[in-house]
């Protein structure tokens, strides 16, 4: 049969809690923190026995209210915190003995945003700057310090502090010259004043070279490349004594003191067919390899000798009138057989024709010049 039994609690205050059990047994009741730090007596009451003496007192300790600090890297910086009497679980700690703040709780090697420098490609050399989840040491592709800006982040081999690469077509140094001190090879070629003997060629200028070694040929057979050399600060030369209606190739290469570039890609180019009057005119350029030009010309003009010889020598360059008379003189250099010159008249030139006489390696070459306004 079942029976009703009450057990009554009763703190010190007389705050009493009431537990009704049915059957014989025990009872237990729960006391909020409200009510705790205090002492409790149980009395029990059962239907056919009177009410029992209270029992010894019990204390019920404070649970006491705490701060936890989430740091589950363990590195004594925390991200969360938060007021509890009892543990929240793993992670959580009541002493971070470093402070709060945490970026990345879940590396300990990083617990603070910093502001450093960009560097991939680990030169030491930076690309800006960023802010960065970073500990003691920073991450990798950043860094602490930085030497100076880098042109290229991407290759350790590119920075301030390294030695041009000639032929490598990149700024090494990052001063924003690409091959600098190398000996490149001319480029940009191009062909202009195009005749049925005679070719203008053209090319850019190199910074280091000293002079320029050209060779052309017929584009078609197995004809031998013939030679020329032009000095350093002229990037073009008229070729002459040509085949009309022919197909040719040329290519050219820088010198540079004792160094030298590869030859340039090959350049084509096609001369204009024969006109009767380019007959006698042609045979005396073949034979003489010597030209002028432009011409016409408004003033100044460019001397260009090419002998099959490499003499070196004096050479005397005169402009005369139609009546022979000698207006201009000027002296220069012979250099291995060539003889590249601009002349520049002291005086303006009416208009009208010329001559042009040069004096080497004890040769006279006279070319008609036409002045125009």
């Amino acid at each position: 049969m079942a029976v009703d039994i009450t057990y009554q609690w009763q703190s010190a205050d007389d705050s009493a809690f009431t537990v009704n059990v049915t059957n014989l047994g025990t009872a237990s009741t729960q006391v909020t923190n409200e009510y705790a730090a205090q002492y409790y007596r149980c009395d029990v009451t059962c239907p056919s026995t009177p009410a029992s003496t209270w029992s010894n007192p019990v204390y019920v300790p404070v649970a006491a209210y705490q701060t936890w600090y989430y740091d589950p890297d363990a590195d004594g910086y925390y991200s969360l915190s938060e007021s509890s009497c009892v543990y929240p679980g793993a992670g959580w700690t009541t002493d971070p003995h470093h402070g709060g703040g945490d970026c990345d709780d879940n590396d300990h090697t990083k617990w603070a945003y910093q502001l450093l420098y960009i560097d991939v490609d680990g030169d030491g050399f930076d690309n800006g700057t960023a802010i960065v989840c970073a500990g003691l040491e920073a991450p990798d592709g950043y860094w602490n310090n930085t030497f100076g800006p880098d042109c290229d982040d991407n290759n350790g081999a590119v920075n301030p502090n390294e030695s041009e690469v000639c032929y490598n077509n990149i700024d090494d140094n990052c001063n924003g010259i690409i091959d600098e001190n190398c000996c490149m090879n001319p480029t940009t070629l191009a062909t202009t004043n195009i005749t049925s003997s005679s070719v203008t060629l053209n090319w850019s200028a190199v910074e280091s070279a000293t002079k320029y070694k050209l060779q052309y040929k017929e584009a078609m057979g197995n004809s031998p490349w013939t030679v020329k050399k032009v000095s350093a600060g002229f990037t073009s030369t008229s070729i002459t004594g040509l085949l009309a209606s022919t197909k040719y190739k040329w290519k050219i290469q820088s010198i540079c003191g004792s160094d030298q570039s590869a030859y340039s890609p090959v350049a084509n180019f096609k001369t204009k067919a024969l006109k009767e009057d380019d007959a006698y005119n042609g045979s005396l350029i073949e034979q003489n390899q010597f030209s002028i030009y432009p011409n016409p010309t408004a003033h100044s003009f460019i001397v260009d000798l090419n002998v099959k010889s490499d003499v070196n020598g004096e050479a005397n360059i005169e402009l005369l009138n139609e009546l022979g008379q000698v207006i201009y003189t000027v002296r220069t250099e012979m250099t291995n057989g060539t003889i590249q010159f601009e002349v520049t008249p002291d005086e303006n030139l009416a208009a009208g024709n010329y001559f042009v006489k040069v004096i080497a390696n004890n040769e006279v070459y006279t070319e008609r010049l036409m002045i125009q306004p």
